[in-house]
């Protein structure tokens, strides 16, 4: 498991998010179909990008809308969404 995994992993386990992880080889596509019929509502990516960036990829399986966060940050935004805290400018845009 890559470091900003491992990271995320400690995060959510902390605020008692379940989660689950797929680090295989499937294509993004395949896993954020896979994760919309498992009913998943917010899905994370780690991508290339966010080797470099140290941010992720936020899906929402609603709206099929996505957002970039920093790593740090990205547990934070799924507690907003969740508990519907959000700012309205971030709401929207989700």
């Amino acid at each position: 498991m890559n470091s900003i995994a491992q990271r995320l992993k400690k995060d959510m386990l902390l605020e008692c998010i379940s989660f689950q992880s797929d680090l295989g080889g499937n294509l993004i596509g395949k896993k954020y179909k896979d994760a919309d019929e498992a009913r998943i509502p917010f899905t994370i990516a780690i991508d290339d990008q966010s080797l470099n960036s140290d941010d992720v990829t936020i899906r929402n399986r609603d709206t099929l809308n996505q957002i970039r966060v920093p790593v740090d940050l990205a547990t934070g935004q799924l507690l907003c969404f969740f508990n519907n805290s959000c700012s309205h400018q971030l709401i929207q845009k989700f």
